[in-house]
């Protein structure tokens, strides 16, 4: 059994030695911290808040709650949420946090996103098109070879 591991992907593929066919293994982890990634920056909420940062490129929690006439803790809860997601930046000086977007890492997430998401062109690739085996055919597995 051999292992094909690429770094920073989450799925690996192993090799069954001598049935020679592949069996790909999710990594869990990395499945949910994707997730969470995702479901920070699509939260209507967070969208305003990373909008607002992204328009002033540098603010605080109250300049933000001003801005978008929000509660203090609502705003704070949603600031923590992402940075976990790692998409923006916390910059202490003096007694204030500054928040900025870590662009980098936004369009990444965002690249990727793209990449798996159903574009236009994709969108008449049926499902059921294909068997489960993942070839074109039935889902029965008419069109097997």
């Amino acid at each position: 059994m051999t292992t094909d591991n690429n770094a920073g992907n989450s799925a690996d593929v192993v090799n069954n030695g001598s049935t020679g066919e592949n069996t790909i293994v999710l990594d869990s982890d990395i499945l949910k911290r994707a997730t969470l990634t995702l479901r920070a920056i699509r939260n209507p909420e967070r969208k305003k808040i990373l909008q607002v940062i992204g328009e002033k490129g540098s603010i605080t929690v109250n300049e933000i709650c001003r801005l978008l006439n929000m509660p203090q803790p609502v705003v704070s809860l949603n600031l923590s949420i992402l940075r976990k997601a790692r998409v923006v930046i916390d910059d202490r000086k003096g007694k204030n946090i500054y928040y900025t977007i870590d662009a980098v890492r936004l369009r990444q997430v965002m690249k990727a996103a793209k990449e798996l998401s159903w574009e236009e062109r994709d969108s008449k690739i049926s499902v059921s098109n294909y068997n489960a085996s993942g070839t074109p055919g039935t889902a029965s597995g008419e069109g097997d070879e």
